[in-house]
């Protein structure tokens, strides 16, 4: 029986098992959003499928994510949870045949919204203390690579030229995109590390206090971590 001036910790073994989940979080997103900046390299109806996919992915992984990030965290990921979708609506109206067309307008505005989204909800990701240094470097990678796809779009607009430029400068955001999200993955997993090598330090500090406990009566030190209310040599209260 625990002493009762023991407190248990379970966050090294809740740590465990956080790595792996988290780190599935991150391929999801990683495959999801690379695969989401091939519809900008890529062209034809298979594009369309393959930017759906990915955007499925994507929202799968920041789902996932969500759960292990501090307040700030989730309010940032929330935001590009909501981007995504709006991003997969987006995506459905632009793939149906003829009338596709006819809702090209909507669609322009649900992926502009879905782009402010995006950009806000990564500054507020950016602001989670969880991310650290290497995280909010990825942050910034992402940033730059959204800067990078509203130029292509952008030269995409130019008559033939557009063909070629377009193409090269979206691969140059599809390179910084897996960067950025490692980075951040890598920023999370260190904050967890720390955060259990306080934890370890803490327990183990809390067992060297409790094994140097003194029966009252006889003096006996008690042996344990985990010690009894009644002294094992004389059996007084502790």
């Amino acid at each position: 029986m625990p002493h009762k001036h023991q407190k248990l910790n379970f966050n090294n073994l809740k740590n465990k098992t956080m790595k792996p989940k988290f780190i599935t979080s991150v391929t999801f997103i990683v495959i999801g959003n690379m695969l989401l900046t091939y519809n900008s390299i890529g062209s034809g109806w298979t594009t369309y499928l393959t930017a759906l996919f990915g955007l499925i992915m994507f929202f799968i992984g920041l789902v996932r994510m969500k759960s292990f990030l501090d307040e700030k965290g989730k309010n940032g990921v929330s935001k590009l949870i909501w981007a995504t979708i709006l991003g997969i609506i987006a995506t459905v109206f632009s793939s149906i045949p003829f009338l596709g067309f006819l809702l090209i307008p909507v669609t322009v505005i649900l992926n502009l919204i879905a782009f402010i989204l995006q950009i806000v909800g990564l500054v507020n990701l950016k602001k989670s203390k969880m991310l650290g240094e290497t995280g909010a470097k990825g942050v910034n990678y992402l940033l730059f690579a959204m800067v990078f796809m509203v130029i292509g779009n952008i030269f995409g607009i130019i008559p033939f030229a557009g063909n070629f430029i377009k193409p090269a400068i979206s691969f140059i955001a599809f390179i910084l995109i897996p960067f950025g999200w490692l980075n951040i993955q890598t920023g999370i997993i260190l904050y967890f590390g720390i955060k259990q090598n306080s934890s370890a330090d803490t327990v183990q500090n809390n067992q060297n206090q409790i094994t140097n406990i003194f029966c009252p009566d006889c003096g006996k030190k008690q042996n344990g971590p985990y010690i009894g209310e009644f002294c094992e040599e004389c059996g007084a209260k502790l």
